[in-house]
């Protein structure tokens, strides 16, 4: 009996074969990588609808007022039971800290870690702090979605021309209504600020997540928001989304 070799690749069909691949390659990268973007979007974009709704249920059980803490208040940064504690004078120390105020409405064991982004640098099971290989620029208790000024005083520190006085500038530094929002369909209560679900630096092009009062989320682009009013207690300048011209009765878009 005649017996048949077996077939081997030639180089050439070698290159071709190697070329497919590359070719097949070239189109399923992008493709997985705009799914993964995609899907990471989509998380944020739930965790900011959670927050809305823990949100509301603080307004709720304190007379329709947002969170607000008062100059030198303490706020805890751990868990229950845990003693890191901060006393700040600054004004706005909310915009990042908010969670502090939600330890009974919101435990963080359970909520934590849908008040950051996918590809945060965080401890596995302890989401408030960072990992030990994380940037040293970044600090512990930093959720990736912060709480606009606007909701941390009276809206006539938005104005375009607000008090001179620092006493009197104090004096604005007082809890926001419900019935101080105008516009709540078109009014940012939280924005993504991270954003660390992009594997490189935000584009102008790339969208953030935003929070609105009526608890809608949306995607936006920044150069299409209301531009911020510089404001006195962060050195004059503003920031989009939280130094909303009017305050709380203003609008971001």
């Amino acid at each position: 009996m005649r017996r048949t070799k077996p077939h081997a690749f030639t180089i050439v069909e070698l290159m071709v074969s190697i070329a497919i691949i590359a070719v097949l390659l070239g189109i399923l990268i992008p493709v997985l990588a705009s799914a993964r973007s995609q899907a990471r979007t989509t998380v944020t974009l739930s965790n900011l609808r959670q927050v809305g709704v823990i949100f509301q249920q603080y307004i709720g059980r304190y007379s329709e007022t947002y969170p607000f803490a008062e100059r030198g208040q303490w706020l805890s940064l751990e868990p229950n039971g845990q003693s890191q504690t901060l006393s700040s004078t600054y004004p706005f120390q909310l915009r990042i800290s908010w969670p502090a105020l939600m330890h009974e409405i919101a435990p963080w064991r359970e909520h934590y870690s849908t008040w950051v982004n996918p590809g945060a640098p965080i401890e596995p099971g302890e989401p408030w702090k960072l990992r030990s290989d994380a940037p040293g620029t970044i600090r512990d208790n930093d959720p990736s979605y912060h709480y606009s000024h606007a909701f941390q005083a009276r809206p006539r520190l938005f104005a375009p021309n607000p008090p001179t006085s620092t006493d009197e500038l104090i004096t604005l530094i007082r809890p926001v209504r419900t019935s101080d929002v105008t516009h709540p369909s078109s009014k940012a209560l939280l924005y993504d600020a991270k954003r660390e679900y992009l594997t490189r630096d935000p584009r102008p092009t790339d969208p953030r997540a935003v929070l609105a009062a009526d608890g809608s989320v949306v995607m936006r682009l920044d150069e299409n928001a209301t531009p911020p009013i510089p404001t006195p207690f962060i050195g004059g300048r503003g920031i989009r989304y939280s130094d909303t011209p009017g305050g709380a009765g203003g609008r971001d878009w």
